[in-house]
């Protein structure tokens, strides 16, 4: 099945249980699955939607989603946190990789029951940086790739795969840091991500700005 159309997204969900691999791991592939966008469909969240940005942390109370009483809290889970990394390949052929990808944060698709915890917090904005992350290795991607002057259908390939390499690394973030709960190992993720979001500094875009100048 051919899941590239002129819009791509892919969102990543993360929990707090490291007693619940499995289940997690079946929900976050359904939600993949669900979060390819069609050529007709657009994006335009407004306020539901956080745009990364380096001085815009994340706060309990952009976690908009009540959980119902058949959700995961059942079984423990203590926060689901919907980061999206998002593509545009119809605008590949006019943009040099700017914002033809883009990560943000839906609030709507978010939920705690503990509003407390200032590492559970931390670990799930690290999902968010994750996220940026992706974004930039996209644009740079993109912009190798242009350099090149290569067909889209290999800009899509390529973007595959960087999306299947942000959906691996989201899994392996919560397995090693067992979903935030072995502090040393968040600690560790947070100088690693932070590091490699420095060294991609020249791929960062502030969607904000973009959005302004529309």
């Amino acid at each position: 099945m051919n899941l590239f159309n002129d819009k791509i997204g892919i969102s990543v969900v993360s929990r707090k249980n490291k007693y619940l691999m499995m289940k997690k791991f079946v929900l976050i592939s359904l939600l993949m699955t669900l979060s390819f966008f069609s050529n007709s469909q657009s994006i335009n969240f407004g306020n539901d939607t956080v745009y990364w940005d380096s001085h815009r942390r994340l706060t309990w109370s952009d976690f908009k989603c009540k959980p119902s009483g058949n959700d995961l809290t059942a079984y423990g889970f203590q926060a689901t946190a919907g980061s999206l990394v998002f593509v545009d390949t119809a605008r590949i052929p006019n943009e040099s990789g700017g914002v033809v990808a883009y990560s943000c944060f839906v609030k709507s698709k978010s939920w705690t029951n503990d509003t407390t915890s200032s590492d559970l917090l931390a670990h799930e904005q690290l999902h968010f940086d994750i996220a940026e992350l992706y974004a930039r290795k996209i644009r740079k991607e993109i912009w190798l790739l242009k350099q090149q002057n290569v067909d889209t259908d290999l800009h899509k390939q390529k973007i595959g795969e960087l999306l299947d390499e942000f959906y691996l690394t989201n899994n392996e973030y919560d397995r090693e840091t067992a979903n935030g709960v072995i502090l040393f190992k968040q600690q560790e993720w947070n100088k690693k991500i932070g590091k490699e979001l420095s060294d991609m500094e020249s791929y960062a875009v502030n969607y904000y700005d973009y959005l302004k100048n529309k």
